[in-house]
């Protein structure tokens, strides 16, 4: 079990300005799955997220 300390230290590791994902910034991710609609990817956070396959530059989607 850890203590309340170390707890609050990784809250706060987990909610660090340099990694919070904001509208128009690009980040790192895996892509798990696409189908006709949406592009499942990983970005380490706790759940996957479901991007439109419009949001991708249509010179990306060639090589869907």
């Amino acid at each position: 079990m850890i203590s309340n300390d170390e707890y609050s230290k990784l809250l706060d590791q987990q909610f660090d300005n340099n990694n919070s994902i904001s509208a128009n910034k690009i980040i790192s991710g895996t892509i798990l799955k696409i189908n006709e609609q949406h592009i499942t990817v990983d970005i380490g956070y706790k759940s996957e997220g479901q991007i439109p396959k419009e949001e991708f530059l249509a010179r990306f989607l060639y090589f869907l």
